[in-house]
């Protein structure tokens, strides 16, 4: 990493603020994966659910280069999520960072490292403080901080309670899942099994459920929202403009408010 300086008014060099950058490489139930550094010659993947060919070309596209992967940090082990792991690791032997309880299904990888929730692991300088968020699976959210700056990270989770929140007051940054539109889901040809399961709190947030958590979690310094894993069968951008965003751009103005694309990578948001 170089060291970034910059000239005060009064002639002396201090060492400039170090951005967080984040992207979202494919974002929907077909496959997950976000890219988070401060060094691109040392990128940290979140979740592996696409295949090592996607996650080159889409970090190619925003001039990072797949060689530089030396974290894969997994969720949870839903396939969506780690269906693209055994072809990343190969290509790329990083080390795999799971949670304790899923070591066992990971133990044929040989540089795996583990996470507990509630603690702090820190990975190239950023440090990853892991939350249990209610899912049908062993599932984390992540408060990620790196010196002053704090982003949360919040993905397939059914509900959130004020105990979850709580972690999550002070952010730059909020990375949030707004998976399905009650409406568009009811009128969608899924299973009512599929339908029950996913609007459960063990399920995934709805647009209605995100917009509440971010009118919770909104304060001065909250700069940008990054709404993520939007079902393809059950919501859509414009629907959750409309649901969402358009009622939170009344209320707080001056938030960035953008939407992972499904299949391709968004923008590096920097913080």
């Amino acid at each position: 990493m170089h060291l970034l300086l910059k000239l005060t008014a009064h002639g002396a060099w201090l060492k400039a603020d170090i951005m967080i950058s984040f992207a979202s490489l494919s974002s929907c139930s077909d496959g997950n994966s976000y890219v988070i550094f401060t060094d691109s010659n040392k990128l940290v993947i979140i979740d592996a659910g696409i295949s090592y060919r996607k996650l080159k070309n889409s970090l190619a596209s925003l001039g990072l280069d797949a060689q530089n992967v030396t974290h894969v940090i997994i969720t949870h082990a839903h396939n969506d999520h780690i269906k693209g792991l055994p072809s990343i690791y190969k290509q790329l032997k990083p080390t795999l960072i799971v949670n304790s309880l899923l070591k066992e299904r990971f133990s044929y990888f040989e540089n795996l490292s583990t996470y507990t929730f509630n603690t702090h692991s820190n990975i190239n300088g950023l440090d990853f403080f892991s939350i249990e968020v209610p899912h049908d699976h062993i599932n984390s959210s992540f408060l990620i901080s790196y010196e002053s700056k704090r982003i949360g990270f919040i993905s397939d989770a059914g509900i959130l309670y004020p105990e979850h929140l709580n972690h999550f007051k002070n952010l730059d940054f909020l990375v949030i899942e707004s998976n399905h539109s009650l409406k568009r889901l009811e009128l969608s040809n899924y299973p009512e099994l599929l339908k029950i399961r996913i609007k459960s709190d063990l399920g995934h947030l709805s647009n209605l459920q995100c917009g509440e958590i971010i009118a919770e979690l909104y304060h001065y310094n909250l700069k940008c929202i990054l709404f993520i894993h939007l079902s393809k069968r059950s919501n859509h951008p414009d629907t959750l403009y409309d649901e969402v965003i358009s009622k939170l751009q009344s209320n707080f103005p001056l938030i960035d408010y953008k939407i992972a694309p499904y299949d391709s990578p968004s923008d590096i948001i920097e913080i």
